[in-house]
């Protein structure tokens, strides 16, 4: 029996968020068992193949401890407004890089990923993050 206009609609819908959900999965790791972040909350993840510390200015400058890849840090965060600085260090140097910067309310969170590689001078690294 041939479809109407409205399934095939839906079933092209139901196949595209599909395929974006896995290629989500497989571009942001640990998405897959779907984390979010925790109030009051910064998170940090380092899942490039370089090592990440973050500055929170509106936090009163406190920094994260530095992320080796593949491993997490978190903050406990007052209220406010905030933002994170992020930084990552050259595998060859202790020189260090801008990754990008993470803008979120404390009340909500921030689960923030680091990215990429040290590649092209660190271009090739960049941040995602989410808040709840």
């Amino acid at each position: 029996m041939p479809r109407s206009d409205s399934t095939r609609k839906r079933l092209l819908s139901g196949f595209v968020t599909a395929a974006f959900a896995a290629a989500l999965t497989v571009a942001v790791p640990g998405t897959a068992s779907a984390e979010s972040a925790t109030p009051y909350v910064f998170k940090l993840c380092a899942y490039g193949n370089y090592k990440v510390r973050a500055e929170l200015p509106q936090q009163g400058n406190v920094s994260t401890t530095i992320v080796l890849p593949g491993n997490c840090t978190t903050l406990r965060l007052g209220a406010a407004t905030t933002y994170a600085k992020v930084r990552g260090s050259y595998n060859t140097s202790g020189s260090t890089f801008y990754v990008g910067t993470s803008h979120f309310t404390a009340a909500r969170g921030s689960l923030t990923y680091a990215l990429g590689t040290t590649a092209n001078a660190g271009a090739d690294a960049y941040l995602w993050y989410s808040t709840s």
